[in-house]
């Protein structure tokens, strides 16, 4: 019957997804710049559980940083932004999740966190510099800026500093990029899986 066709070719369909998530690597690694800044932090950090981490800015890629933060356990979100209403309504957003750790901090304020933060993410549309190599100047502890901005936002002088690690989108898209192409380099054994696969469903079928 049709019933019985269709359901076997969702089995199929099913395992073909489970061995191709099992087998090969062709989903692993970020192929978004927010996803990017995230596994940058990871790689450096080992780990974002105990880190306390600015979000300057609350559009869609401060946002999207924000919810990777968020799926790696992160320890607590500071979200700033130049109209308080959309860095709050980020922050309820975020709070629909359980055990999230955050709050807002007025744009006028943040620079004044900067001492207690381990990663900043900022991703502005302001046309000038927001942060600069001064701002740094009274660090005690190493800190990752992570800079998503176009135009950038953190001035690159910044990185003089011996705690600042400074990233732009520039070495994100290198992440990006890379990933793309490992994830292509696995095609072939995803290929293969499908064709075995349905060689099977067709034998089925056939008999």
């Amino acid at each position: 019957s049709t019933g019985k066709i269709l359901n076997q070719l969702a089995q199929t369909g099913f395992r073909i997804g489970r061995k191709t998530y099992a087998e090969t690597n062709i989903h692993r690694g970020a192929i978004s710049v927010s996803l990017a800044a995230v596994e940058l932090a990871v790689e450096i950090f080992g780990s974002v559980k105990d880190k306390n981490v600015l979000v300057i800015g609350a559009g869609e890629t401060a946002r999207l940083a924000a919810e990777c933060l968020l799926k790696r356990e992160v320890g607590k979100i500071f979200i700033t932004n130049r109209t308080d209403a959309k860095a709050e309504e980020l922050l309820a957003d975020l709070r629909r999740t359980d055990d999230f750790a955050g709050e807002t901090v007025a744009f006028s304020d943040f620079k004044n966190l900067l001492n207690e933060m381990d990663i900043v993410i900022s991703s502005t549309s302001a046309e000038d510099y927001i942060l600069f190599e001064r701002d740094f100047a009274g660090l005690s502890d190493k800190i990752l800026l992570i800079d998503i901005a176009v135009p950038r936002d953190i001035e690159p002088e910044a990185a003089k500093n011996a705690n600042v690690v400074l990233k732009n989108i520039d070495d994100l898209h290198l992440i990006v990029d890379r990933n793309f192409e490992r994830r292509m380099a696995e095609l072939p054994k995803v290929k293969k899986i499908i064709a075995q696969e349905m060689t099977d469903f067709l034998l089925w079928y056939y008999s």
